[in-house]
């Protein structure tokens, strides 16, 4: 309309020619062409004859329209067609903009209901809420098929949606395992990969390439806050906030049965406007077309919930994938297990990570702000209890946690998911019955009702849940549960468990009922599963219990049942039998179970949260004799809360071996592993092996190390290749208690600096236990005997730089081995061997071995024991080379570290001959040194310093040096550098 404003005033009375016709008016006005024509005075006829000759194109009609009216107006001009037009579309500008005020008072005034306002007070229907829900933006770059698919690898509660032909390493982890983390940390470890945000305008900010992104899906765990999410989006697009180069935002419930049928745009704007005649419908839907969908965006909430699944071929299909509407805007929220499809189709993908741990405190005390004693009780129950502490990260699950401290008792509480949903359906009946006595004055309904209530709202849901309808009708609610009905009426409150939803349609608004959270239904479905016949509940065991959609019912079901459900043991033991003939007898798990991945992750939280004595040992046993590998796992919260468990609880107490390689358990894990094992009532647990190796741990997680290894008494730690740096090694070894059991402990591949790593070596000393000690890829220290260990070690390190070996004897054999494992390494510049029971026999060997490498630049070997002409007169290094090498009674030195020398002199009163000739150079601190390592011990009787630079000033330290050294009988400093100052 613009353009054909500036047109019209441009050229007013000019008479248009009709290319600039086809180019300008016809493409932006051909909807309108029959109304122009009017305007134009065409006659009736003529517009019936090119309505009939070109039927359905209205482009094509408004051409020839507009041909006949330059044809048969002479008086045609831009300023008559400018006001046709205006006259033609004001109806539909004004339609338009109220359809648009209808959208936003929708939004704005309609409240969504929600669990009843005056007995859930705390319920997460809140404008505040929003502000803790976090948003992790994933940057999806060059969306190669498998690249995009494998972003359905999405962890929902803690497993690993199966998808098929997509390796492992491909998938995109969840973030839900850093939930007890504080923001601060989250954000510095995923800045440089992923995008954390709390301001919903971040969802719609344009991408790298400054294009806006048209299709965008937010997963999240149940309870985390999708659907608030969208409430909050329609919302805030109806103040002006977001999008507001958007006339309407479309907010769609996909378990709204009536998005079923939709097959047209038109049938969309019919659905969720309510308007009153078909030319208005056909109008917005003109509009909308026109645009190609510009104008709107399409919220779709719980895309997991659409009965069936969205077919190819159904409308909302085809606008995800630009086949309709190319510039609509959509956003879809689903549980992370069902979207996995949608990937290939979303240009930008967000997780809701709910509450970090600054949010779960900042809502508690928010919540609880009047009795600052019931806050400080409420977090001391959290910590003490890692398992429910776990699931607050899920809002749902802290508001029902708030909800039953602030109802119920509060020095009981529940300890697991399945009891937090049994007190909440429990306590929200028992107090709805309790207003309704109030409100009606009906007389006092006891246990019995209460129970019949639950059986019967229980079968209703699992009927629902195996039909996968979350939304049902009036009629479908009373005719299972008549006593939740009200006689005056057509109104259901469900005792606050069901809950009414308003929809809008063509003949008035209608209601929908669902369950107050999808999570309630699953509880209430399997405190029904649990009531049925054995036969039946092994049938569901065995068709659903793999099924993603199942995963929060059985892990329910397990706990209501404590795991001691006949059918449930027998189909863990992998009998294919009927249950009915019980060939079962004893507990058993099918160890084919075990073994796959997916499905271990999910059975362990069901044993979890049976807490079965029986279950555990099973595990543990399975876990222990090398059945169960864990490596390779993404380890949650949840998880380690459940490794904890089966370690403390199966009664196992020593385990050889603790093995979660390139787990991928975060820091948080090991916290979380590290107070569960050292709160352990019932058993001090013993773990010879820790192996953490590519965990991607960082500072943050060095202390909990420590203290694993010091309450295991573990013997072997393996924490290569994580993200330590200096800071955390430095953390590590001093949290390391000098009492540990400690033998071996490789920490390589941890960016840890040279230097650092001689400081912690230095700091390690003081650990008699310690045998083998790697800090860095290129540096490894071995000592104390460590036996046949140095060699497996030795093999896992490829591009060592610095070997150290003190008070490991060897034979020839075990010495050629280690010899010609070290020497596999190119870049070997260091050397040191000490006290390694190197005999005569042994010598020419070792020459021989060090006469192929090419790098060695610092050598040192000390072998007291041995002859000094046996070791001095055979090993010949260049002359460019740092050598010491200390026999029995004469150590000869160039270009080494001269207070090293020292300290062995302190500790080995047998030298006596000091030679270090021909290679001091005359920095002063080199001489500082020298003179230090010669005054270290007065029994030393030659001391040969010959053609040396020491310079006068050197000369005059050394003499000072030799004052203190009365066994002294020769001394040899001659040398072109020390002429004429002999009398010094």
């Amino acid at each position: 309309m613009d353009e054909l404003q500036r047109l019209s005033t441009s050229k007013g009375a000019e008479r248009p020619e009709l290319g600039e016709l086809f180019e300008n008016v016809i493409p932006h006005f051909a909807s309108y062409w029959k109304d122009i024509g009017a305007f134009l005075k065409i006659p009736p006829e003529d517009l019936r004859v090119i309505d009939k000759d070109v039927p359905g194109n209205c482009k094509e009609c408004f051409y020839h329209m507009l041909d006949i009216w330059l044809e048969t107006t002479p008086s045609a001009s831009w300023s008559k067609l400018a006001e046709a037009v205006e006259s033609a579309t004001k109806a539909e500008r004004m339609e338009l903009a109220n359809t648009e005020i209808l959208l936003k008072e929708r939004y704005q005034n309609t409240r969504f209901t929600g669990p009843d306002e005056e007995i859930w007070p705390l319920w997460p229907d809140k404008p505040e809420l929003f502000t803790s829900i976090a948003l992790v933006h994933h940057k999806n770059k060059g969306k190669s098929t498998k690249a995009v698919n494998a972003m359905a690898g999405f962890r929902r509660n803690g497993n690993i949606s199966t998808m098929p032909n997509v390796l492992r390493r491909s998938r995109l982890l969840s973030l839900r395992q850093n939930m007890m983390r504080n923001s601060t940390e989250l954000t510095a470890e995923y800045l440089a990969h992923k995008t954390i945000n709390k301001n919903i305008a971040d969802i719609f900010r344009p991408t790298d390439d400054l294009c806006s992104p048209r299709v965008i899906l937010i997963d999240g765990a149940p309870g985390i806050g999708k659907t608030y999410l969208c409430k909050e989006i329609a919302y805030q697009w109806s103040q002006g906030q977001i999008l507001t180069h958007k006339r309407f935002l479309f907010l769609l419930h996909a378990h709204d049965p009536r998005l079923q049928s939709l097959k047209h745009v038109k049938d969309l704007v019919a659905l969720f406007c309510d308007f009153k005649n078909e030319e208005t419908i056909d109008m917005i839907y003109w509009h909308i077309k026109e645009t190609q969908g510009e104008i709107l965006t399409i919220v779709l909430d719980g895309y997991d919930e659409f009965y069936g699944g969205l077919q190819n071929d159904h409308l909302l299909s085809c606008i995800i994938r630009c086949e309709i509407l190319p510039k609509c805007g959509v956003v879809i929220t689903s549980r992370s297990f069902a979207c996995g499809s949608l990937c290939g189709q979303a240009d930008r993908r967000m997780e809701i990570l709910g509450f970090t741990s600054n949010d779960r405190q900042d809502y508690i005390q928010r919540a609880l702000e009047k009795n600052p004693d019931d806050i400080a009780r409420l977090t001391n129950y959290l910590d003490s209890h890692p398992t429910v502490d776990s699931l607050c990260y899920i809002p749902l699950n802290l508001t029902i946690l708030l909800q039953l401290f602030t109802e119920n008792d509060r020095n009981y509480l529940p300890q697991s998911r399945t009891e937090l949903y049994k007190k909440f359906v429990d306590l929200t009946i028992t107090l709805h019955i309790i207003k309704d006595e109030k409100m009606y004055k009906q007389p006092q309904r006891g246990d019995p009702f209460k129970g019949s209530i639950k059986q019967k709202l229980a079968q209703f849901s699992y009927n629902a849940l195996r039909k996968a309808h979350v939304v049902f009708s009036f009629e479908e609610v009373s005719r299972v549960c008549p006593e939740i009905v009200q006689n005056s009426g057509r109104t259901i409150h469900g005792f606050g468990l069901l809950q009414a939803t308003q929809h809008f349609t063509t003949n008035g608004p209608t209601l929908s009922f669902n369950f107050a959270h999808s999570s309630v239904q699953e509880y209430l479905a399997a405190y029904y599963i649990q009531s049925l016949p054995d036969d039946r509940q092994l049938d569901l065991l065995r068709d659903t219990f793999w099924d993603e959609r199942y995963l929060n019912t059985w892990i329910i079901y397990v706990g209501l049942t404590q795991g001691r459900s006949f059918a449930f043991k027998h189909f863990l033991s992998g009998n294919q039998f009927s249950i009915t003939s019980r060939l079962f007898r004893e507990f058993h798990i099918d160890q084919r179970i075990l073994q796959v991945k997916i499905n271990r992750l999910r059975l362990f939280q069901c044993f979890k949260e049976a807490k079965n004595e029986t279950m555990c040992k099973s595990v543990g046993e399975s876990m222990q004799n090398n059945q169960v590998d864990l490596s390779g796992e993404t380890l949650l919260p949840n998880h380690v809360v459940t490794l904890s468990f089966f370690l403390t609880q199966s009664y196992l107490l020593d385990w050889e071996k603790l093995d979660l390689s390139k787990c991928n358990m975060q820091d948080v894990g090991c916290g979380i592993l590290w107070k569960e094992l050292a709160s352990s009532a019932k058993s001090k647990v013993r773990i010879k092996v820790m192996n953490y190796p590519g965990n991607k741990l960082s500072a943050l997680a060095a202390p909990a190390i420590a203290n694993l290894v010091q309450s295991c008494e573990t013997e072997e730690l393996y924490i290569s290749n994580n993200l330590f740096g200096d800071e955390g090694a430095k953390k590590f070894t001093s949290h390391l208690s000098s009492d540990t059991s400690l033998k071996l402990l490789l920490m390589d591949g941890n960016n840890i600096s040279a230097g650092v790593a001689e400081e912690i070596e230095q700091e390690l000393t003081t650990t008699t236990s310690l045998h083998i000690v790697g800090i860095t890829s290129h540096q490894l220290y071995v000592r104390n005997e460590p036996g046949d260990d140095i060699a497996e070690v030795l093999r896992c390190y490829t591009a060592l730089s610095k070997f150290s070996m003190c008070n490991c004897p060897v034979d020839v054999e075990h010495l050629e081995t280690i010899l010609d494992l070290l020497f596999k390494n190119a870049s070997l510049h260091t050397l040191h061997l000490s006290h390694i029971g190197l005999d005569k026999s042994m010598v020419k060997l070792l020459v021989t071995k060090l006469s192929s490498l090419r790098c060695l630049s610092d050598l040192s070997l000390a072998e007291p024991k041995l002859a000094a002409d046996d070791v001095i007169d055979n090993i010949s290094v260049s002359s460019t080379a740092k050598i010491a090498i200390i026999s029995a009674n004469k150590i000869l030195a160039r270009h080494s570290t001269y207070l090293e020398i020292a300290k062995f002199l302190r500790l080995h009163s047998s030298i006596r001959v000091l030679e270090i000739p021909k290679c001091l150079p005359q920095e002063e601190q080199f001489v500082d040194s020298l003179v230090t390592a010669i005054g270290a011990a007065s029994w030393i009787q030659e001391v040969d310093v010959s053609q040396n630079q020491l310079g006068p000033i050197g000369v005059q330290k050394l003499a000072k040096a030799i004052k203190d050294m009365p066994g002294l009988k020769s001394l040899i400093v001659t040398g072109p550098a020390i002429i004429g100052h002999v009398g010094t």
